[in-house]
């Protein structure tokens, strides 16, 4: 619950209390990354937002590792694994990156010309990189490395669903939400699989550089329109995701299948903390914004 407090804070607070702050030095400054929206100077910015990224995934981060003492084989399995959980991983990013093009179409031309208006394009691009490479580790790391290895004592189906769902409740645009639902269910069932974060954080890299090439080619070309954009990302990552399956035949083994508590009752251990009930109260708030 503190950690998906602050977690929460961070994301929402984070950026205004740094502005505020620079503001008091006399730097004007107003940044809204869900529209893409920069006013002032832009590499202060881009690096408020990178700071703030940082603080949003590792202090929980720190929190849960810390608290709950998890040694570092645990929330950073860093094992290559095996090639076709790669392959998967690759596949799932290309089909969630082809539903955020069919889900973000109506905002997408708009939100191509704000992002490459810019006069500081190198700024733009720094943060793109960063966002693409860095944010894609970090957010795995907090997700799928330090809170689902702690949930998993409830089960395994309920410590990916869970996961998922944290993710689909964090202050984000809709079809970032749904593509964070679906993150959450296939990184969980990698995880699980494989036991290696970089396959997680492969998936996520995947989708951040297809969701980014997607904006450039917005602005760039006519050639290819977005939903044959999201047509091809669909066909290739369905082709290898069933190259994964006809590969990984078996099923897969969650020994932490079957628990003794039913789910009111998990779900009522999990909410019963003083900062877990603030945490959600103002998340399902934020919900149709």
């Amino acid at each position: 619950g503190i950690a998906l407090l602050v977690f929460l804070l961070s994301e929402v607070l984070g950026s205004s209390l740094l502005i505020a702050v620079m503001r008091m030095f006399h730097i004007p400054i107003s940044i809204n990354f869900l529209t893409y929206q920069m006013d002032g100077n832009q590499w202060a910015a881009t690096g408020i937002r990178i700071l703030c990224l940082v603080l949003k995934y590792c202090l929980p981060t720190a929190i849960l590792t810390r608290m709950c003492r998890l040694p570092q084989p645990v929330y950073m399995p860093a094992s290559l694994g095996a090639i076709p959980e790669f392959i998967g991983s690759v596949g799932a990013g290309m089909i969630v990156a082809a539903v955020y093009c069919v889900a973000a179409i109506p905002t997408s031309v708009q939100l191509s010309q704000r992002l490459f208006s810019y006069k500081e394009l190198p700024a733009i691009a720094t943060y793109g990189v960063f966002d693409v490479l860095a944010v894609s580790v970090l957010a795995e790391l907090f997700f799928r490395g330090a809170l689902l290895p702690l949930l998993r004592q409830f089960g395994d189906p309920f410590a990916v669903l869970v996961t998922a769902l944290i993710g689909f409740l964090c202050p984000n645009a809709l079809p970032e939400r749904i593509c964070e639902l679906l993150i959450g269910f296939a990184a969980g069932y990698l995880i699980i699989r494989s036991g290696s974060l970089l396959k997680c954080a492969m998936l996520r890299i995947v989708y951040s550089s297809l969701k980014y090439a997607r904006l450039g080619l917005v602005y760039a070309s006519e050639n290819i329109r977005l939903w044959q954009y999201a047509g091809i990302l669909l066909g290739v990552g369905a082709l290898l995701i069933l190259f994964f399956i006809h590969i990984r035949r078996t099923a897969l083994p969650l020994r932490n299948r079957r628990t003794f508590l039913p789910i009111n009752q998990k779900l009522y251990y999990l909410t019963q903390s003083v900062p877990m009930l603030p945490w959600l109260a103002v998340s399902l708030l934020l919900l149709p914004l």
